[in-house]
């Protein structure tokens, strides 16, 4: 009789699946999925910010150069666009540029100021010269590829209303002193005169 015969097939372990998860890789799933949607939301947020200041880069690169009246032109509404309308929109000549200069961070408020020249001066000048316009357009690029889109503002207005708030309690409160005060005196001239005092 042979052994051999005797002896079973080796039975070989099932086959190990992935799933079900283990509950830290559904934590790291998690994680995983709501990191993305922030960035995504960033990405998009910080697109559509500077859809505007893309179209006026466009426009100041187009061939032939804008004249200086188009570049300023351009500049204006792209302020509009990012900037309250009363802070710009009355702005004119040199008051418009230093209000451009002031939204730059320092680094860069000198030669913005020297591309510029004299040009927000001679706004509708007709002979102004192609190194003028070239000029200004470097400028103006520079100008929206640093100052755009403009940053939040510090949290000095914050300070600012605080102490505003302060001095108008202190003020309210003086006043309020002062009416109760004012019956006070008329109360005791009353007394006097009951008891046939002068007042």
């Amino acid at each position: 009789m042979d052994p051999l015969a005797q002896l079973q097939d080796i039975h070989l372990p099932q086959q190990v699946h992935n799933y079900p998860l283990a509950p830290g890789w559904w934590i790291l799933l998690i994680l995983v999925s709501i990191l993305t949607a922030i960035v995504l939301y960033k990405a998009v947020k910080t697109w559509r910010l500077n859809k505007q200041k893309r179209f006026a880069l466009r426009q100041l690169n187009q061939s032939p150069i804008p004249n200086n009246a188009q570049i300023i032109a351009i500049l204006k509404w792209t302020t509009m666009t990012y900037f309250p309308r009363k802070s710009s929109a009355s702005l004119f000549g040199r008051q418009f540029q230093q209000f451009l200069t002031e939204q730059l961070p320092e680094k860069h408020q000198q030669a913005f100021t020297e591309q510029c020249g004299d040009a927000f001066d001679h706004l509708y000048q007709k002979d102004a010269s192609d190194d003028s316009n070239i000029a200004l357009s470097q400028a103006a690029i520079l100008w929206l590829k640093k100052a755009l889109p403009p940053k939040k503002p510090a949290k000095k207005n914050k300070t600012d209303n605080s102490e505003k708030n302060k001095g108008s309690a202190k003020v309210s409160t003086d006043k309020n002193t002062n009416k109760t005060a004012a019956p006070a005196e008329v109360t005791d001239t009353s007394k006097y005169q009951k008891q046939g005092e002068p007042a």
